[in-house]
């Protein structure tokens, strides 16, 4: 029946690649790409013919790829690929396509549908023809059809765009239904991946917060290109993080980037988010909400995805942190600097390592603190406010060390505790701890039930309070 309308019983091509990019995944016919070269720690970035710029995970098959058809010559031998990123050959285009023979040109397969009664309804490049057949006995016979519904079936080749939820787009941009989740395992072993959500291995923040290179320094780079490639401040901002860090590896950081976090705000960040258009207020302090984005984008790259270091950005040690000559694996956390004078002495004397985290803990901070120590098994001794902000300073602290690979040999011990003062110094000092807020009330029960509290009540002692700096040598001498 199929070979009678002229229909190939497997007419693949199979010099697809699979590609991705914010939208789903990609099956791109290298004749439509333009380049594929490495890009970071075993990603690959490709740029189509109209454009485009996508990624896979890791090397094609293919190797690396440039197409004379899509690239501009340059006068120096380079070539400028349509996204704007200049290589250097050598060009490797596809070999071209043999032509069919004279009255054997098959017609295309794009899609089989079953209609009611016994009925295939078959999509082509040619138009739509309509078989007395069943879909089912068909789709057996054209080993290019792939299943994706319970009466749809498309071809494997002319698939160009697929994703877990949105259309499955065919060559030409035809779009027809979602596959459907009892096929979509068999439509994605068909399309040679592991699933139809991301290519793998998967770095969940390359794609989330759309990570990718760009032919220009995003710092220098003018207001109108900025505003074509970036609709979100907080894409702009990881992504001028994300090119400081290749600039960096690559020994080409400029050395006007700022080497810790508000100077880095100021240079490159500040001034590239206002030509984009994205600056909105004249009042730029440290309650600007494009600030505390910045904050919270860092963070999340360094600290929760573990992408990069800070010294990896070219950010440099503030010294809020010393190593003990004889305990260095012993460390006094130190809440804030109006206590530091005393701590130092302490752990100085002692020969303790110290870390002040100034209100919270910094992951900067951390990170050139642990580079600086001689061993990875700690113990924490916190000198921090008997209340409910100081013990979570200390467990944020614990998770901190252990992002940067420490192991803490037991629970933190606190310095400062109620059975530190007379009764007469707890009714000059004890502070109520705020609960007027249900996440507060919550954090203050929290505490108590760990340990704390002064007579089963949410008070608390502030550090200061254990004075002269001889009870605090004391007391750390009772913990040790």
């Amino acid at each position: 029946m199929m070979r009678d309308l002229g229909l190939e019983e497997d007419g693949m091509n199979h010099d697809l690649i699979a590609l991705e990019d914010a939208a789903g995944l990609l099956f791109v016919p290298l004749r439509d790409l333009a380049s594929l070269v490495p890009e970071f720690r075993g990603r690959w970035r490709g740029v189509l013919g109209n454009g485009d710029v996508v990624h896979r995970p890791s090397a094609p098959s293919c190797g690396r790829w440039l197409q004379r058809r899509w690239l501009e010559p340059l006068p120096d031998g380079r070539w400028r690929d349509p996204a704007g990123f200049v290589h250097e050959g050598p060009l490797s285009d596809p070999p071209p396509a043999a032509d069919p023979e004279p009255g054997t040109e098959p017609v295309d397969v794009l899609w089989l549908r079953a209609l009611p009664g016994r009925v295939s309804l078959w999509g082509t490049g040619q138009g739509e023809v309509q078989t007395e057949e069943r879909a089912e006995v068909a789709a057996l016979r054209h080993p290019g059809l792939i299943r994706i519904g319970a009466r749809l079936w498309v071809q494997r080749d002319r698939v160009r765009r697929v994703s877990l939820t949105g259309p499955v787009v065919l060559e030409g941009g035809l779009e027809l239904e979602a596959v459907q989740p009892a096929f979509r395992s068999g439509l994605a072993t068909a399309l040679g991946v592991d699933d139809l959500e991301h290519l793998r291995p998967f770095t969940a923040a390359l794609v989330r917060e759309k990570l990718r290179e760009y032919p220009l320094e995003l710092a220098r780079a003018p207001a109108a290109s900025l505003r074509s490639w970036f609709t979100s401040p907080r894409v702009l901002i990881a992504n001028v993080i994300f090119q400081a860090l290749r600039l960096a590896e690559a020994g080409a950081l400029p050395s006007e980037y700022g080497k810790t976090h508000r100077g880095f705000w100021y240079v490159p960040l500040e001034a590239t988010l206002n030509r984009a258009g994205f600056v909105t207020r004249p009042d730029r302090g440290y309650d600007d909400p494009l600030w505390l984005l910045y904050q919270d984008v860092i963070a999340r790259l360094v600290g929760d995805d573990q992408l990069f270091g800070y010294a990896d950005l070219g950010f440099q040690d503030d010294h809020v942190g010393g190593v003990g000559a004889l305990h260095p694996e012993v460390v006094l956390l130190v809440e804030k600097e109006s206590v530091l004078a005393s701590a130092r002495r302490v752990a100085e004397l002692l020969g303790l390592s110290w870390l002040l985290t100034r209100g919270t803990p910094n992951l900067v901070d951390v990170e050139f603190f642990v580079q600086s120590l001689p061993l990875r098994r700690l113990r924490l001794i916190a000198f921090v406010d008997f209340d409910p902000a100081g013990w979570t300073l200390s467990d944020t602290a614990e998770t901190q060390l252990r992002r940067y690979g420490c192991e803490l040999l037991q629970p933190t011990e606190f310095v400062v505790r109620a059975e530190c003062f007379s009764a007469e110094e707890l009714e000059l000092y004890a502070l109520p701890c705020p609960t007027h807020t249900a996440a507060l009330a919550a954090r203050a029960r929290w505490w108590l039930e760990r340990g704390g509290g002064i007579d089963g009540q949410a008070l608390g002692v502030h550090a200061n309070h254990l004075q002269p700096w001889e009870r605090v040598r004391d007391r750390v001498l009772q913990l040790l």
